[in-house]
């Protein structure tokens, strides 16, 4: 049944050759030979070799049916795959794993658009023992492609007429998953399941409905035909995965994938047998996975979630999330960053500001969320072990804010479409950063709250002196309005906001927030109020539509004014740039030779940067482009001094 490759053959005696002897046990059979192409010549199919091996007498039984399960590993059952519509099938070892056989099942381009296998020809041993809450089965399958309809029909032996078929699409490329057919949900077209009717013959079709000539010839691979057991019992607080009664039956959004396997990796923190695997897809940057409770969860004592978490990166967000069930809005989450990669962790999220009287019955879940997942190993986690404990709630932070206390909880809670998350420095693998993504649907005011609505740990000191932060940023765009907001988290009413303009385009820099500068149509800063609680917002006055989805990083959130770098006059340090007034190009002179590159900003009277230079020479010519008349600065930065000239442009 195979082409170049080792295969076992099985002949049985009492089967004879068209034309040839039948057995006779009284005989004597003591000589034996073997016959390659048997009816063809050499000059019709042309010189071949072959190779053979292992000739051995079977003493032992050949169990005519198989029952289920069904996994093609036993060498005494008769699985007698019978193809049909021009599919051809074969037990074969596991591409992916030499130690496991599979049936390869190839939809040649002859295919019908119903070409399929029936495993066991003559039915199976024991007739499928469906009930009204056992209904459904499972099949381990490889596919080439994802979005692949799958059909599984199961029917009595006797009578053809009596069966009932259901289908289920692949969600995965290239790689095996296990689908749940559920025969309760007939396809199309198709009979109803009849409990009164015996079900005791199992055929499988791969991509059914689409012929061979239009797919062209594909390979499937299938194993671990499995009738589903009877689950009785839900899931319920602490979640281990390891109950044989528990149906552990979870739900998928966005290209999430949740389902239960053997621990990849029984060491340290978790030897538990099963875990929870989550492989992160596309489309979505929120894709994940949820699990409804038997009941609702109670945070009368217990408000702290841990769980035990394996992932391929450190720096990884994790939000935990618990929802009511008829009502999504009513809703409260918490994320908490990796530190470990490549083994087991355990990450707390504190729920103590939950409101305990709300009916909170599912929890989901969703990894580095913001990032569209691939499917690869670099988007494939692990979970277990998901318990509510009493203990004191992590601490909250406080200024400074760098992101690398892995003590502390950060808890970054989004809002108007934002969506932040803790991760490695792009620049910098040693350093951890917010990210914050302004998605293609955020309203112009969406932004992030460090420490969501717990706020700061403590307050922050303004005084009549004492009234600047400073926040290191990364934009991808110069001349982005970055806005701050502190307020009272007892009294939103009690806030001060103020902004200020990124001056570079991909690069780190750290702007100075003055609170006695409100932002206009916003309250003035009352030194009188208490202010333990921080948002941040990029763009702000910019919806995601008009923008687009962009991604911004924030760092280092200190209170105090900007220091160690110089404010300086350009003509008095010897920088000369001529002419001035300007219309077209400007020279600029610098007193002695570069030594490093020096970067530029021309900025107008708004604070916009309306355009960029990097100069790396003694003497430059700069080219102004179309800019209108008026009053500029140019902005010129070199280490830790920035000199600057006012400019007029002319037309």
């Amino acid at each position: 049944t195979m082409a170049m490759t080792w295969e076992t053959l099985e002949f049985d005696f009492t089967n004879e050759a068209a034309g040839t002897a039948a057995i006779d046990l009284a005989n004597t059979y003591d000589k034996v030979s073997i016959f390659f192409n048997f009816g063809t010549d050499g000059a019709t199919a042309g010189e071949k070799t072959y190779y053979w091996d292992d000739v051995t007498f079977v003493d032992e039984p050949i169990d005519i049916l198989p029952s289920l399960p069904i996994d093609f590993e036993s060498t005494t059952i008769d699985y007698a795959l019978g193809d049909f519509g021009e599919n051809v099938s074969a037990i074969v070892v596991d591409p992916t794993d030499p130690n496991n056989t599979v049936v390869q099942s190839t939809k040649t381009a002859g295919a019908e658009t119903w070409a399929g296998t029936t495993a066991g020809s003559a039915g199976l041993a024991q007739a499928i023992p469906f009930t009204a809450t056992a209904t459904k089965m499972t099949v381990r399958v490889w596919s080439p492609d994802a979005g692949t309809p799958i059909r599984l029909k199961v029917e009595d032996n006797t009578d053809p007429t009596k069966s009932v078929e259901t289908e289920v699409m692949t969600t995965m490329a290239m790689t095996w998953e296990t689908l749940e057919f559920d025969f309760t949900n007939e396809a199309a077209g198709t009979a109803a399941i009849d409990l009164t009717n015996t079900y005791d013959k199992v055929s499988i079709f791969f991509n059914f409905g689409t012929d061979g000539a239009t797919a062209g010839e594909k390979t499937y691979y299938w194993d671990d035909v499995t009738f589903v057991e009877v689950q009785v019992e839900g899931i319920v607080l602490p979640v281990d995965f390891e109950s044989p009664t528990i149906d552990y039956t979870f739900g998928n959004f966005g290209g999430g994938l949740l389902e239960l396997i053997d621990n990849p990796d029984p060491s340290g923190i978790n030897t538990s047998a099963k875990v929870a695997r989550m492989i992160k897809n596309g489309p979505e940057t929120f894709a994940g996975s949820f699990m409804d409770l038997e009941e609702p969860i109670d945070f009368s004592e217990n408000t702290i979630f841990k769980m035990n978490v394996w992932g391929p990166a450190v720096g990884t967000t994790v939000l935990l999330k618990v929802e009511n069930l008829a009502d999504p809005g009513i809703v409260f989450e918490q994320s908490a960053t990796m530190t470990t990669s490549m083994a087991w962790e355990e990450l707390s999220f504190d729920f103590s500001a939950i409101d305990a009287a709300q009916a909170y019955q599912k929890i989901v879940l969703i990894f580095d969320n913001g990032t569209v997942g691939d499917g690869t190993a670099a988007f494939t986690y692990y979970v277990d072990d998901i318990r509510l404990e009493m203990g004191e709630p992590a601490p909250r932070p406080d200024l400074p804010i760098t992101f690398e206390d892995t003590a502390l909880d950060y808890a970054l809670a989004d809002f108007g479409g934002n969506a932040s998350s803790i991760v490695v420095d792009p620049t910098d693998p040693n350093n951890l950063v917010g990210q914050a993504i302004k998605t293609a649907g955020a309203e112009t005011w969406a932004g992030t709250t460090i420490g969501g609505d717990a706020g700061l740990e403590n307050e922050i000191l303004f005084t009549a002196t004492d009234t600047k932060m400073t926040v290191r940023v990364w934009s991808p765009d110069a001349g982005t309005p970055i806005r701050l907001k502190v307020e009272d988290k007892t009294d939103p009413t009690k806030s001060v906001e103020t902004e200020v303009m990124t001056t570079t385009a991909m690069a780190w820099e750290t702007l100075e927030f003055d609170f006695s500068n409100e932002a206009p149509g916003t309250a003035a800063l009352n030194l009188d109020y208490t202010f333990d609680k921080l948002s941040i917002f990029f763009n702000f006055g910019t919806d995601g539509a008009t923008a687009g989805e962009k991604t911004y990083y924030w760092d280092d959130m200190e209170f105090g004014p900007l220091v160690g770098i110089e404010i300086l006059d350009a003509a008095a340090n010897g920088i000369k740039i001529s002419p001035n007034p300007a219309s077209t190009e400007i020279n600029v002179t610098f007193p002695a030779a570069l030594n490093e590159l020096v970067e530029m900003q021309l900025i107008d009277l708004t604070g916009k940067t309306v355009q960029y230079f990097e100069v790396a020479d003694q003497q430059a010519r700069l080219e102004l482009g179309n800019q209108h008349a008026g009053m500029y600065l140019l902005r010129i930065q070199s280490n830790d001094k920035v000199y600057i000239q006012k400019l007029m442009i002319t037309k």
